[in-house]
């Protein structure tokens, strides 16, 4: 799933050419996966998964450059109850250093008030 910081951006960059400079992102096989290679394999090329797949194509047909990098924590992000402060993914979203994260999130009423989301590409559980 695509996750953005503002509404505005994703629209933007539906309509647009951008060249994204950050995309996080995390290893959680069959989403996103380092590539097994006898190759020395950078930047995009070192991943591989569903995640992947899914912004290759999404770029693609829009247009735009992206660059894949693993979250420096390695958290999808949550919320310190203490101090209220985020980490992961969401925290690198909220402090601009990224453009989008693509991961298998879990849509979070706490995470939905700190980012945007876009649709789900799966749903688990009955609604």
């Amino acid at each position: 799933m695509l996750v953005y910081k503002s509404i505005h951006f994703y629209l933007s960059f539906i309509s647009s050419f951008l060249t994204l400079t950050r995309l996080p992102s995390l290893q959680t096989p069959p989403y996103t996966m380092l590539r097994k290679s006898s190759d020395q394999l950078t930047g995009n090329d070192r991943f591989e998964g569903f995640c992947i797949d899914i912004i290759k194509e999404i770029s693609r047909q829009h247009g735009f450059n992206y660059s894949i990098e693993i979250s420096p924590d390695g958290a999808y992000g949550s919320k310190n109850p203490i101090t209220q402060e985020w980490n992961g993914i969401v925290r690198e979203l909220i402090d601009h250093r990224a453009d989008l994260g693509i991961v298998d999130f879990t849509i979070t009423y706490e995470r939905e008030e700190a980012v945007d989301f876009t649709m789900p590409f799966m749903n688990l559980g009955e609604w």
